[in-house]
């Protein structure tokens, strides 16, 4: 079994998205419970909470202040249980990440009332570490360099979302300037 966070409550079928970075229509999943439900909202992806495992630990690091409100909200949401038959790990995938070329029918949806209580229940049991802002320093490249290398990996793709763009223009102006997309805004 791999699990699948969504947004979206009641689906009877996970749909291939368009995968910004991939160029290509995929089903994301994780072996990983934990991280699974830390992908219910993806609201500015890692450019404001970014999820980290080392060794058996995961971590919630907000990026921008307040990022933890900025990508999570108090809407419904939902974890679905899939079958693990069509995922595999692809390059330059996360290692905690599989992906699957075809749409996946899940076997039961863990519905979840209020996705920003949720996420903060998952630290308060010790699920995940959340790591605030202010206190992000030993938990994040110097510079924000890993960032900058994931614009530079946004850069190599055909299509990069307009929303994806703006998001950064006003939340990482800095680490947009340091990478080659600054050449498209």
């Amino acid at each position: 079994m791999v699990f699948h966070g969504s947004p979206n409550q009641g689906l009877d079928m996970i749909k291939r998205r368009s995968s910004t970075l991939f160029s290509q229509e995929m089903v994301f999943a994780s072996r990983d419970f934990f991280i699974a439900s830390l992908f219910l909202q993806k609201t500015g992806g890692d450019f404001v909470c970014s999820i980290v495992k080392k060794a058996s630990e995961i971590f919630l690091i907000e990026r921008i202040k307040d990022g933890l409100y900025h990508r999570y909200n108090s809407f419904p949401a939902s974890i679905y249980v899939l079958p693990e038959g069509s995922f595999y790990s692809k390059p330059n995938l996360w290692q905690e990440e599989l992906v699957s070329d075809s749409d996946v029918r899940p076997l039961t949806e863990i519905k979840i009332s209020n996705t920003i209580d949720y996420i903060l229940q998952l630290s308060v049991l010790n699920h995940i570490t959340f790591i605030k802002y202010q206190e992000r320093g030993g938990y994040v490249e110097h510079e924000d360099a890993d960032l900058v290398r994931l614009c530079n990996l946004y850069g190599q793709s055909e299509v990069i979302a307009p929303e994806m763009l703006q998001f950064m223009q006003t939340y990482q102006p800095e680490v947009l300037e340091r990478s080659v997309l600054q050449k498209i805004v």
